[in-house]
């Protein structure tokens, strides 16, 4: 979906998404593969586009999903997020590298032409909030140290165990003798 800065009304734009329309696809398209991230083309939400002086201001609020992998357990998962926009969109000379310098630090999106996708804008916006390290759940076990399953799919077989990490195991013995002697008096 292309929108020309020189054709939105006086009025302004608005763009309502259902969740149904494929808006994503061709802005997804330009960006290089991102390995264990798949976004989702369809977007719930709704875009205002008006004009002001500077260019074509978007706001709105749309809710994106992506397939992610789980840092700790590896295995896929939704991640949806609901996403407040409010860019400015300016069009400029891409010979004029002053122009573009300037721009670039007061976060507006730059364009050349006069023409340009909000599913660009969408999809940036987007991985701005995808996390580093993105986790199916707060508590997910992660991976059997025996086996190297996922704890939380029921492949796993291998009883619990409480191993302690054999650089503690002084401390806590003299932990145990501490406890021993509190109750021996």
């Amino acid at each position: 979906m292309k929108i020309n800065i020189e054709d939105i009304p006086e009025n302004g734009l608005e763009l309502n998404f259902t969740g149904n329309q494929d808006i994503l696809t061709d802005a997804l398209e330009n960006i290089p593969n991102q390995d264990g991230i798949t976004i989702k083309p369809q977007v719930k939400g709704w875009l205002r586009v008006a004009n002001t002086e500077d260019g074509a201001l978007v706001s709105g609020e749309v809710q994106t999903t992506a397939i992610l992998n789980c840092s700790r357990c590896l295995e896929k998962y939704e991640f949806e997020k609901d996403l407040e926009i409010a860019v400015l969109v300016r069009s400029h000379d891409k010979a004029s590298a002053e122009v573009y310098d300037d721009d670039e630090a007061d976060g507006s999106f730059l364009i050349v032409g006069s023409e340009f996708d909000p599913g660009v804008l969408i999809v940036q916006e987007f991985f701005l909030e995808i996390p580093m390290k993105s986790l199916c759940a707060l508590d997910c076990p992660g991976l059997c140290p025996n086996c190297g399953l996922p704890k939380v799919s029921g492949h796993c077989s291998c009883e619990p165990t409480q191993t302690m990490d054999p650089r503690w195991l002084k401390l806590a013995g003299l932990k145990k003798k501490l406890e021993d002697s509190d109750g021996s008096e």
